[in-house]
């Protein structure tokens, strides 16, 4: 069995569009219930809003000041997606929990595109070649194995907490980087031990129609950008040239 946790966190703007989601998969045998479901979304808000192993801060201390701070205004939803492993509709979730997310100590909002990205890898990526030969000849009949074993997670918008600019160009802070990366961790490990069955943190293959336990979690010192996340304009100035 499969199941889907989509954590929404919504804007300050109200509008569903100014949203940000994340996705998590997570597969485990057919036990998979509405007690596992139920641990799961746990699980997932709690890597927003809890301190993982081993950190000092949460991820949402890092988050930016744009996003929702009202009670309950945050939701993860859990989705049954058993028989949609192939990306179908799968319908409504079959369990919902609000949170709350809790407003940043300090810091200064980013623009809202910019994200750090955590790569999660399967069970076996290693072992995969990067580009097959398939179907017409060039790029566009590739297939590509590893991208099926590859997983990513756009953690953001972020506020100036998450950067470090002591190389004089602005990089993910070590400390975020960690945090993420244990957070990921910390999420794997409690929704193996705190689901009532052997559950894994997984990367859904739509191609494949699978759901692959993860191994590794990778954050970069690069920022990278989710442009459906940035501000709309407000307003533009026009200037006309003359020349003199």
């Amino acid at each position: 069995m499969a199941l889907l946790a989509v954590a929404t966190l919504p804007s300050d703007t109200g509008m569903a569009a100014d949203a940000v989601t994340n996705q998590f998969a997570v597969a485990g045998p057919s036990a998979l219930d509405a007690g596992a479901a139920s641990a799961i979304a746990a699980a997932v808000r709690d890597f927003y809003i809890t301190v993982p192993t081993g950190q000092t801060q949460r991820v949402r201390d890092m988050l930016s000041p744009v996003l929702d701070n009202g009670t309950d205004r945050c939701t993860v939803d859990v989705y049954d997606i058993s028989n949609h492993l192939d990306g179908s509709p799968h319908g409504s979730p079959i369990f919902t929990l609000p949170f709350t997310l809790a407003a940043p100590n300090g810091g200064t909002a980013l623009p809202s595109e910019v994200a750090i990205v955590a790569s999660l890898h399967a069970v076996d990526r290693s072992l995969q070649r990067v580009s097959v030969p398939d179907g017409p000849p060039g790029p566009t009949g590739d297939t590509r194995p590893r991208q099926r074993f590859t997983g990513r997670i756009y953690v953001g918008p972020l506020n100036t907490q998450a950067t470090d600019a002591a190389s004089g160009t602005v990089r993910v802070s070590s400390i975020a980087s960690a945090l993420i990366r244990q957070g990921i961790l910390t999420l794997a490990r409690n929704i193996r031990s705190n689901s009532p069955v052997l559950a894994n943190l997984g990367i859904w293959s739509r191609a494949d129609a699978t759901v692959r336990a993860i191994s590794h979690v990778k954050v970069d010192n690069a920022f990278d950008t989710q442009r459906r996340r940035g501000e709309r304009a407000s307003s533009a100035i026009t200037t006309t040239i003359t020349y003199l």
